[in-house]
């Protein structure tokens, strides 16, 4: 998926709808029961700044826990939104900073205790994390924001390619990301 062509330019999940008012049915959520999950990607950037903020897959609103991944200064952060509609948390950012043109595998797993980012299937960064994954009850965009929504201090879309996105309830490990990513490739 190319997102540098237009602003704005995203996929959304449609994961939020209100439940009924008269009968509480309707509402959908993004569940981890294990509290653990991976999220992976290959990623190529082609105008990135290293100077600017770009969302890669998250969610932006509403007053429910979330995630979010994005590139800060050309590498990988893993945020958390707190449920309680707080500021998010930046719980790991990856030593390996992108460049321009270049293909890299990125995955984050979380145990429910541990996150660690993956490059091109080894482990880049780890940090032990208390904070849960509770379930996720907002849309869902990759490669970028909705112009409608605040896009903060970074820019409305991923400045490039997105390539096989993959997200699962289930922390991956190592040698399960390396098997991804050959699968992918």
């Amino acid at each position: 998926m190319d997102f540098s062509g237009l602003e704005g330019s995203h996929v959304e999940f449609d994961i939020c709808c209100y439940a009924h008012p008269d009968t509480g049915e309707g509402e959908k959520l993004v569940t981890f029961p294990n509290d653990t999950f991976t999220i992976a990607a290959w990623l190529k950037t082609s105008t990135m700044l290293t100077s600017n903020i770009y969302p890669i897959f998250g969610g932006w609103y509403g007053s429910v826990q979330s995630m979010k991944m994005r590139l800060n200064n050309g590498a990988v952060d893993f945020l958390l939104y707190p449920s309680n509609n707080g500021n998010p948390i930046t719980l790991l950012t990856s030593s390996f900073v992108l460049s321009n043109d270049e293909w890299a595998h990125v995955a984050i797993t979380f145990s429910g205790s541990q996150a660690v980012i993956y490059i091109d299937g080894e482990e880049d960064n780890f940090a032990d994390i208390v904070m849960p994954v509770e379930d996720i009850a907002n849309d869902y965009f990759v490669g970028g924001i909705p112009s409608q929504h605040s896009a903060g201090p970074g820019e409305h879309s991923f400045p490039g390619l997105i390539d096989e996105f993959f997200m699962s309830e289930n922390a991956l490990s190592k040698s399960e990301v390396q098997q991804l990513m050959a699968l992918e490739y």
